[in-house]
């Protein structure tokens, strides 16, 4: 399903067949290849694609290809000689190298660049160009010949999707996997990670994955139109849901914008679930500097805010900090709060509250979130001592309990 023409000859492509300039490389339907030149970079060619290999000096690191059809993922090596190039040329247009980690497509006039990692300066014929970005696509149309190329904008994660399944060697059932995880993308990222390895802009986001940031740091995600952001010193899992997005936030900020339907979501943190009004565009952030203590804030849009059978609605500019009854314990391995599972963990007492309601601090701008007498709003110095001295309460009246079994036995 792979062929090289070389010269006259039509070879059958396997595993190390050798490739040298002007071969012609041909997959079928069903088909795909993956090519290793000598300077290290990685081609990786979809189905009914067609590529030439015009040029290629891995020491001058001066490389040109042609596609006349299809669909190609390529890795390419930094560039670091001071006339060293990389290029991919399709009927319309050119694809020229300047960051790693690149897709581009060609079809039916039109010619599509997305980048994964890096820059590259997409251009039609006559020279007119756009840079694009990690996380960016672009197209360029041969509909008006010479058809400049539509500004980069962030690729939405179907595009993504494609492109990353169109060209992976990887079998259908890994393929249909991948695809049935992926959430959304990283459109910013400082000091951040995703699970174990440094976030990028532009990486996929999957279902269940773990976002986690330094002091200072932030990661910001798409998910569809919905848009949260990490803020620094956090760190939070996001799941799909029938919905949209459900965020579970173990530890410090998070902040969250929804167009509303059909784009919804829910933040969890310490078993409260904060759910956005649906059918309205919707803003907030909502903060768990430690445990027991909880800060929700609604810049736009009505909140509800649950606590098992305990509810309370936080109108739009609104503003409430409470602290739980039971805080949870952050011990799960990728369950998501809808999951009847995650009910199953742990809950500790926090030792603050009275048992039948939140134990509300209301703040000015808040409507319906207690008496209707505002007191001043901690501050962050104000509830972590306040946090410490419930864990210590709650720690000392054990270790009184346990004094005093051992007293009676």
């Amino acid at each position: 399903m792979v062929s090289i023409q070389h010269g006259g000859d039509v070879l059958n492509g396997s595993e190390k067949s050798p490739l040298y300039w002007t071969d012609v490389v041909n997959t079928q339907a069903g088909g795909r290849a993956r090519m290793s030149l000598d300077d290290g970079s990685v081609l990786n060619l979809g189905s009914n694609s067609r590529i030439v290999v015009t040029k290629h000096d891995a020491a001058a690191q001066h490389t040109e290809l042609a596609m006349g059809l299809g669909k190609m993922r390529v890795r390419v090596q930094k560039i670091s000689q001071p006339n060293g190039k990389f290029e991919v040329r399709t009927p319309i247009g050119v694809a020229g190298v300047i960051g790693t980690d690149f897709y581009l497509a060609y079809a039916n006039g039109q010619m599509t660049v997305l980048v994964f990692a890096g820059r590259v300066k997409a251009c039609n014929l006559v020279g007119e160009c756009v840079e694009v970005g990690a996380g960016e696509m672009s197209t360029t149309s041969s509909v008006d010949f010479g058809g400049r190329p539509t500004p980069a904008v962030p690729a939405p994660p179907a595009a993504i999707n494609e492109a990353t399944s169109s060209t992976s060697l990887d079998t259908a059932v890994e393929i249909n996997q991948r695809e049935a995880a992926t959430l959304g993308i990283v459109t910013h990222a400082s000091d951040a990670h995703l699970g174990k390895s440094p976030a990028a802009k532009g990486a996929p986001v999957y279902s269940g994955d773990l976002l986690s940031t330094g002091p200072g740091g932030a990661l910001a995600a798409l998910v569809g139109s919905l848009a949260v952001k990490l803020q620094g010193d956090s760190t939070a899992r996001i799941y799909r849901a029938s919905y949209g997005a459900v965020v579970e936030l173990d530890r410090g900020g998070i902040e969250y914008k929804t167009p509303g339907q059909p784009q919804g979501v829910v933040i969890v943190a310490s078993d409260v679930r904060i759910t956005p009004a649906s059918g309205a565009p919707a803003s907030g952030r909502i903060t768990l500097p430690v445990p027991c203590n909880l800060k929700v804030q609604s810049r736009t849009g009505q909140l509800y805010v649950l606590e098992g059978s305990k509810s309370r609605v936080i109108q739009s500019g609104g503003t409430l900090n409470f602290f739980q009854d039971y805080y949870f314990v952050s011990n799960r391995q990728g369950i998501s709060p809808d999951s009847e599972a995650y009910h199953r963990e742990q809950h500790w007492a926090c030792g603050v509250g009275s048992g039948t309601d939140f134990a509300f601090l209301n703040s000015p701008g808040n409507t319906n979130s207690g008496s209707g007498t505002s007191v001043p709003e901690p501050s962050s110095l104000d509830l972590l001592c306040i946090g410490f001295l419930a864990l210590v309460g709650l720690k000392l009246k054990r270790l009184l309990a346990w004094t005093e079994t051992k007293a009676n036995s």
